[in-house]
């Protein structure tokens, strides 16, 4: 009883962590009850701010964007607001890897629901520093995934020439970097330009490294997209 009313701070900064990790599984792969994930995200940071963990707030609170906008259209509009709100706080904070995670999935939601200034906006944001603070030839894993990004945005706004540059040079230094993932992902999405430009051979040869790229790696949400451009592409031969 002692244990639960009163938890050390070693515990209470342990059960801080376990939560902050519970709502990163929920946000980002949707494991776990969507219903009361509010609420844990709220517990999460409640807990975070009290064992004085300030560099994982804003990103909880993007999480939580997140959890809210799973439920439902109609919450589309809150989540996203919370989310911008987190970008704002983690901006304002000296942790500027934070802000740059939250703008990575903030930029994600702009274009899944079509706001294409603001995901330019966003990308651009990024863009320009990781430029910044990075070396050039030493490019960072996050470097590297913000590039691929860039080539999502132009693709949403129909700017295929300039999704293709941007995601075939990305492809590139994936390669040399060996970041398997993005590597998958940019395949991907030269699969999917490829294919609405009418290049079926093409469309079907990135399908198909997209596929084994995700299958190497487990990653799902590729393995659809690449396997279903190839399938599409096979059939226009």
């Amino acid at each position: 009883e002692e244990f639960v009313m009163h938890p050390s701070p070693e515990t209470e900064r342990a059960l801080a962590t376990a939560l902050g990790a519970l709502c990163r599984y929920l946000a980002m792969f949707g494991l776990g009850d969507i219903r009361d994930g509010e609420a844990l995200a709220r517990r999460a940071r409640e807990l975070n701010e009290r064992v004085g963990n300030t560099q994982d707030l804003p990103t909880i609170a993007y999480f939580q964007s997140v959890i809210t906008m799973m439920q439902g259209r109609e919450h589309f509009e809150r989540g996203l607001a919370q989310g911008e709100e987190a970008f704002t706080q983690a901006q304002r904070g000296p942790h500027l890897s934070t802000a740059m995670n939250v703008a990575r999935g903030l930029c994600f939601s702009y274009i899944a629901d079509g706001r294409l200034e603001q995901a330019t906006r966003t990308s651009d944001w990024l863009r320009q520093e990781v430029q910044r603070t990075g070396t050039p030839g030493q490019e960072s894993d996050f470097h590297v995934a913000v590039l691929w990004l860039e080539s999502v945005v132009r693709y949403a706004a129909d700017d295929l020439d300039g999704a293709f540059h941007v995601a075939k040079s990305t492809y590139d230094l994936a390669v040399r970097r060996e970041n398997r993932t993005v590597q998958g992902v940019t395949a991907s999405t030269l699969a999917q330009i490829c294919l609405l430009r009418g290049q079926a051979a093409d469309a079907q040869r990135w399908g198909d490294h997209g596929l084994e790229m995700a299958e190497r790696i487990g990653n799902v949400a590729a393995l659809i997209a690449s396997s279903s451009v190839a399938l599409v592409a096979r059939q226009m031969q």
